[in-house]
């Protein structure tokens, strides 16, 4: 919806548009949503707008998530906190203090290092009726100079 624009524009303003959106999802599966979505956007100069968008989504369970069977895998894992991997990373200090906070010896040996640790991977029925809630707000600032288009994009929030 424009708000301005045309021929009713301002210094700084060449053109403010807003928009809504709202769905409601039923499903059979998962059960009922409510989702929205709202934008607005600031043209600035003829080379300059921001736009600013916050919208709330849903992921609901798939069939595989749902109703895949169950197996029994085995992995192996690199434990950041054995003796043997303490000294390496991309900050060993902030590696060994985390994990003497975690109340690890300096010389603790990890049980999954050259091992492997059993578990189960496949679907999950008790995910019937659940969801997972999106929502966030990104702000877009897009400049067009001599057809060269640059977006700086910032994701204030996501919960």
């Amino acid at each position: 919806v424009p708000l301005l624009g045309g021929d009713l524009s301002f210094p700084g303003m060449i053109s403010l548009t807003a928009d809504f959106s709202a769905r409601s999802i039923d499903s059979t599966v998962s059960g009922s949503f409510d989702v929205e979505a709202t934008s607005i956007a600031w043209r600035v100069l003829d080379d300059l707008t921001i736009r600013a968008s916050e919208q709330t989504a849903i992921k609901a369970p798939d069939l595989g998530d749902l109703f895949l069977p169950q197996v029994v895998t085995y992995s192996t894992g690199n434990d950041p906190c054995d003796y043997r991997n303490r000294g390496t990373g991309r900050n060993p200090d902030v590696r060994e203090a985390n994990c003497l906070a975690e109340g690890l010896a300096p010389d603790f040996v990890s049980t999954v290092v050259n091992a492997t640790a059993e578990g189960v991977t496949g679907g999950n029925p008790s995910l019937l009726g659940l969801y997972i809630s999106l929502h966030g707000l990104v702000m877009y600032c897009l400049v067009i100079l001599d057809s060269l288009l640059i977006i700086l994009k910032s994701t204030l929030r996501i919960t």
